[in-house]
């Protein structure tokens, strides 16, 4: 039942966090936690708990612009794992097909500098600073023994 409701969590916040990039992240847990209040019958006190651990574990998508060959696709898992998303958009030249990139979790890889202006809210980095975030991250992960991400691959 606990795995429900955190998948529950989850998904709401998928279909819902995108209209809710500018609010209040205590905002956005009160919502989660009254909808799985109501969903599963729990304490509001519960659905707090699981509202608040589940949003935890979603980080903003990001998108990483760099110059073709400059080693984007070579390194997306590395990059990944680095900003703590789950999924990877390999150059999405084709906007049509990612009309709506999802607000979190998404590590979106491309060339094209003119991307960030077209999904508007969503965080862009260079690829040199994203690879600047994966010799931190490694480097803790050396000296903390952290584990590796293991989600989905590139798309």
């Amino acid at each position: 039942m606990n795995d429900d409701i955190r998948a529950a969590a989850r998904k709401f916040y998928a279909d819902n966090a995108a209209q809710h990039l500018d609010c209040d992240r205590d905002l956005l847990i009160d919502r989660c936690s009254d909808h799985l209040a109501q969903q599963f019958e729990i304490t509001e006190d519960s659905a707090l708990v699981i509202a608040a651990a589940a949003l935890k574990q979603i980080n903003p998508s990001i998108i990483v612009v760099g110059k073709p060959g400059c080693g984007k696709t070579t390194n997306a898992k590395r990059i990944r794992d680095a900003l703590g998303l789950e999924r990877i958009i390999d150059e999405p030249r084709c906007y049509s097909r990612f009309p709506k990139i999802p607000a979190f979790n998404v590590l979106v890889l491309t060339t094209d500098e003119d991307v960030p202006a077209i999904f508007p809210g969503m965080k862009s980095i260079t690829y040199v600073a994203a690879m600047d975030a994966v010799a931190a991250y490694e480097a803790r992960r050396c000296a903390n023994e952290l584990p590796a991400h293991t989600e989905s691959d590139a798309t």
